[in-house]
């Protein structure tokens, strides 16, 4: 992939040094039909299209043109050198700003904000998108404080991030009423898989946990699931309340 420091004047170098070359190298598709006219013509072309003479210059020119015209088109639809501005563009350069938590409450709709904790919002997404969550349930439920979701093995012990690596502390959300956060242990830097959205304000996490979201619709599914009947031993919902899916959303109402 090209840097992103690369500069304007440095990529329009390339893609004319690019350019030149291939049209220099367009004297190898004529080789093998030697015996035609324009043959003899593309062969000659890195020499005799700098010494344009006689009747014969024209032509020598107008296929060089032609030959540099079609080798930046196509280095502009391959674009191995990046955009023409210097800045590296990509198809997918920001997660999914909404996601829908489908349960088996209903729906909660989260926005996502990467500008405040973009490797959790990463993590999030990718998880979400490879079905990492379907199926798992909201394993510890406590009313007044927070739903705890996204462990595989359904008990709090379980879960990874989707690279494998650390995400780091992002506190920059407070934990208001509807914040979705990430779950850890007692390491701060050990988050995973396990997220939980705030049921009432709880601001003693700002500072030590990852919000990167918050509840733009579904409050009172939070409120539904955050007083379903749990064990009094470890918070466990008595009936699982299932994470069916979460999807991707461009808006609160509209899914990708």
């Amino acid at each position: 992939m090209p840097s992103s420091s690369a500069t304007p004047t440095t990529v329009f170098f390339a893609y004319a040094a690019a350019a030149y070359i291939g049209a220099c190298l367009l004297y190898l598709v004529g080789s093998p039909l030697a015996g035609r006219p324009w043959a003899a013509y593309l062969r000659r072309l890195p020499r005799e299209a700098l010494r344009i003479r006689g009747d014969s210059g024209g032509r020598r020119a107008t296929l060089f043109a032609v030959s540099v015209a079609i080798s930046i088109a196509v280095l502009l639809a391959w674009r191995p050198f990046g955009s023409l501005s210097g800045a590296e563009t990509s198809s997918c350069s920001a997660p999914p700003p909404t996601v829908c938590i489908k349960t088996s409450k209903g729906d909660i709709d989260v926005e996502l904000r990467p500008d405040v904790a973009p490797n959790h919002v990463d993590n999030f997404v990718a998880l979400a998108q490879s079905g990492y969550y379907d199926g798992t349930t909201f394993h510890r439920v406590i009313k007044g404080f927070m739903i705890q979701g996204g462990d595989p093995k359904g008990d709090g012990t379980g879960g990874n991030t989707h690279s494998g690596e650390p995400l780091g502390l992002e506190p920059g959300l407070e934990h208001t009423r509807g914040t979705l956060s990430m779950a850890r242990s007692h390491n701060r830097d050990s988050a995973g898989s396990q997220f939980f959205l705030v049921h009432k304000d709880s601001h003693f996490l700002d500072g030590a946990y990852s919000g990167f979201g918050r509840v733009t619709r579904g409050l009172d599914v939070v409120d539904a699931i955050a007083s379903v009947e749990t064990n009094e031993k470890n918070d466990k919902p008595t009936e699982p309340v299932i994470i069916e899916t979460i999807a991707a959303r461009s808006s609160a109402n509209a899914s990708i």
